[in-house]
């Protein structure tokens, strides 16, 4: 299974570069996990502007899952969204081993959201909160908890 983290934008703060980092290197015993980052759009805070940038952004994703997964078979999109699924992390973990599953892809959106083109590409929309987290940061929590679902699947210990 190929592990793709599709995201909007590019990480700027150093903590948030270490952390990811880490967690990548945590990860790379078990999978080979590759991050994307698509450009991210600025606004002025008009809400016109906010339209468009979800528009460009949402695009610019479904332009490469286009591009990159075309006539490939086993293509599991997950869209992280406040507004998805909460499981546990031993369900979570389940994703992992499904057998089916070719080519895992992990979209995280810009700090707008993601707009409704995506749905047809999505086979699951997944909230980690329903708290608003900065979609920087979201990249370490999945990173986590990938390294936590590689540890569940291993049998092996890992902090709780």
């Amino acid at each position: 299974m190929k592990i793709k983290i599709v995201c909007i934008g590019s990480v700027r703060e150093e903590f948030y570069k270490k952390a990811v980092s880490e967690y990548l290197k945590r990860c790379s015993r078990f999978s080979d996990i590759e991050i994307i980052e698509l450009k991210e759009y600025k606004t002025n805070n008009e809400e016109k502007d906010k339209k468009l940038i979800i528009e460009n952004e949402t695009r610019s994703i479904v332009d490469y899952l286009t591009k990159e997964f075309k006539n490939k078979g086993g293509v599991y999109n997950v869209i992280l969204d406040v507004k998805g699924t909460a499981m546990s992390s031993v369900k979570f973990s389940e994703i992992l081993k499904e057998e089916n599953i070719k080519y895992l892809n992990f979209i995280i959106g810009g700090s707008l959201g993601i707009g409704d083109p995506i749905n047809p590409y999505k086979k699951l929309s997944l909230s980690f909160s329903k708290m608003t987290f900065p979609h920087q940061l979201m990249r370490v929590i999945l990173l986590e908890q990938l390294f936590r679902s590689f540890k569940i699947l291993s049998n092996e210990s890992y902090h709780k």
